[in-house]
C-alpha cells in the first residue's frame, strides 16, 4: 500500500470523527484548502448548469504535465455563509476518492495550445440526486502525478447556481 493511500485513509477517518454543523441533514464542509495549486484551476462552463449535471472545465496554465483527476466529485451548498455537504445517496461515493476509478490527464501549458482545457460532463443524479435552487460547488481531487512517492492530492472546485440570478 503506497503512503498517499494511508493519508487519503486517515482523512476519511478524520473527516467522519468531525462534529458536524447539521443543515438539514448535512454537515459543515471538511475541505477548507482548496484550489490552492496556483495555474491550475476548475471552472463551470457556462451554458451548461442544469440541475441533474454540468460540463467543468480544468484549465492548466502551469508547465507541468503530470496532474491527473478522476471521476469521484462531491457537491457542497453554500449557506449561511458557509459550505455544507450534501450527503451522497451511493455508499462509494462516501469515501473521498471512492467510486469508479479511472484517471484522466489535465493537459499543461506547454503540450496544448494556450486557452485550450479539458473538459468533463459529470451528472449527479445518481450520487447525489436532483438538486433544489441555490449556491453549491463541486469538489474533486487533481494529484501532482511528479511528486510521487509523496504525491499530493489538490483539492479542486467549481461554483455554480441552479435556478437563481447567478446562474
Amino acid at each position: 500500500m503506497t503512503k498517499g493511500f494511508f493519508a487519503l485513509l486517515f482523512l476519511l477517518m478524520f473527516i467522519v470523527s468531525l462534529p458536524g454543523c447539521a443543515t438539514e441533514g448535512q454537515e459543515r464542509s471538511p475541505f477548507e484548502e482548496v484550489n490552492t495549486l496556483e495555474g491550475l484551476q476548475l471552472q463551470a462552463k457556462p451554458g451548461t448548469i442544469t440541475p441533474t449535471g454540468m460540463t467543468v472545465v480544468f484549465c492548466n496554465t502551469t508547465e507541468r504535465d503530470d496532474f491527473i483527476y478522476g471521476v469521484w466529485f462531491c457537491i457542497e451548498e453554500k449557506r449561511d455563509g458557509g459550505w455544507y455537504t450534501i450527503p451522497p445517496l451511493l455508499e462509494e461515493y462516501k469515501v473521498v476518492g471512492g467510486g469508479p476509478t479511472v484517471g484522466y490527464e489535465v493537459p499543461s501549458a506547454s503540450a496544448i495550445q494556450s486557452g485550450v482545457s479539458n473538459e468533463m460532463e459529470y451528472d449527479w443524479t445518481l450520487p447525489f440526486g436532483t438538486l433544489e435552487p441555490g449556491m453549491y460547488r463541486l469538489l474533486t481531487i487533481v494529484n501532482g502525478m511528479a511528486e510521487r512517492p509523496n504525491s499530493k492530492d489538490y483539492f479542486m472546485t467549481a461554483e455554480f447556481s441552479i435556478g437563481t440570478t447567478d446562474s
